[in-house]
């Protein structure tokens, strides 16, 4: 790529278990420089005080639960347990917490335009859903059927369906994400078959807006 020529800044996503974390490797192995907001929100469960004290107050208030732990971090996974099952809770922590991530993903967006770096792919989750398209130049959606999805999230992260569903209904359909993406790479098959799809996209991408 030439380093005279404007950021490319691709925005990542996909339904959960659709391989966000591999497609990040990929980037890797290329030296693309990525951003995965999923870190930045495991860091702000984590170090944020606001934040924090915000979610333990509500969690005593309306589910008579205190979700931090003595470390004064909190449980996710008791949080995650709870807050997939209330849609009012979910809300909440939405509006809590996308807000920051988006300013975490502006500011690391400014830092690669500033350092005139090529290509910059940051994977966002609820990409569409949380409205970030419009901080990207770029949507690429990674589409796989449901049963494969289900079938990886519990070989690789022993979820029940019951956890895996609720997450599903939390997400934009296949349908809608393919309806809003630029570009689509599907993983329905082999790594490999996955890896040409995805390097594909990015070289098409580069093309285009070079």
């Amino acid at each position: 790529m030439n380093n005279s020529l404007p950021t490319i800044i691709i925005g990542l996503t996909g339904g959960i278990g659709s391989g966000k974390s591999t497609a990040e490797s990929f980037c890797n192995n290329k030296g693309i420089i990525t951003a995965d907001s999923d870190k930045w929100v495991h860091e702000i469960l984590k170090k944020n005080k606001t934040v924090i004290h915000e979610i333990t107050n509500y969690f005593i208030h309306f589910h008579g639960i205190n979700p931090a732990l003595n470390s004064g971090e909190l449980d996710r996974k008791l949080i995650a347990s709870i807050a997939f099952k209330n849609k009012k809770t979910i809300k909440f922590l939405e509006q809590l917490i996308h807000p920051i991530v988006k300013q975490k993903s502006v500011e690391w967006i400014i830092k690669q335009r500033d350092n005139n770096v090529p290509m910059a792919v940051i994977i966002v989750p609820l990409l569409l859903e949380s409205n970030m398209s419009k901080i990207v130049d770029v949507v690429v959606v990674i589409a796989s059927k449901e049963k494969i999805r289900k079938k990886r999230l519990k070989e690789h992260r022993g979820w029940t369906d019951e956890q895996i569903l609720l997450r599903i209904e939390n997400q934009f359909s296949e349908k809608e994400r393919i309806k809003q993406a630029d570009y689509i790479v599907e993983n329905n098959n082999s790594i490999e078959e996955f890896k040409n799809n995805f390097y594909s996209v990015l070289n098409t991408i580069e093309k285009t807006f070079n």
